[in-house]
């Protein structure tokens, strides 16, 4: 794979396995002390490495809606790590904070694609030019969630749950005490609805301009 062989050359460049959080640790917390430049190089190298694997690992799960959106979460995440990593001296586990940013990077692409993803599925067919960007997805949310509110209350939860927070039949069922099935006749339900919904309506046909 391109990306593959794109960073193992970088993981020879290591003094240690990628996976050996604790050397890692410990050449951070000699940096934060000494601020020497060979262990911000080591900490820097660690840290490429280590998001691109993680968003790799991602990508190959088939959960980017595009491939090049992997590069840009890299590159956030990255930036994010740096910018904050000098207000985490005092944490020993460095290892940890950077698997968190990546973690928190990943569950926000996640929530913006669900909600683009959402008008897609009202539709049903495809999003028609201009395609929606991510900075669209704050208002289709807001547009999606009104919607919502609009539906008849029982059906509410259950539409909610799953075109805006994502959530698997299997964790709706749990959470409002419904059986799958019936959790499956809701969601049928709630998409009819929305779908006639004049305010989704607009969105899907091309994005009416803010009010």
């Amino acid at each position: 794979m391109r990306t593959s062989s794109r960073l193992r050359p970088l993981l020879r460049q290591l003094p240690f396995p990628l996976d050996d959080t604790d050397r890692l640790n410990h050449v951070y917390a000699r940096w934060a002390r000494s601020g020497a430049l060979s262990d911000r190089e080591i900490v820097d190298l660690w840290t490429y490495c280590f998001t691109w694997r993680y968003f790799l690992s991602k990508a190959a799960r088939s959960s980017m809606r595009r491939p090049s959106d992997m590069d840009a979460l890299i590159a956030r995440s990255i930036r994010r790590t740096c910018r904050t990593r000098h207000d985490a001296t005092a944490i020993v586990r460095y290892a940890s904070w950077v698997s968190v940013v990546c973690r928190n990077t990943f569950v926000n692409y996640a929530k913006r694609s669900r909600a683009l993803a959402s008008i897609d599925d009202l539709r049903g067919f495809a999003v028609s030019e201009p395609a929606p960007t991510y900075n669209d997805a704050p208002r289709i949310r807001r547009v999606l969630l009104a919607a919502i509110l609009r539906l008849p209350t029982y059906l509410q939860d259950t539409a909610r749950l799953f075109f805006v927070d994502g959530c698997s039949f299997e964790t709706i069922a749990a959470s409002t005490g419904k059986s799958i099935p019936t959790v499956r006749t809701y969601k049928c339900r709630a998409l009819n609805e929305l779908r006639r919904d004049p305010d989704l309506r607009k969105i899907s046909e091309g994005f009416a301009p803010p009010a």
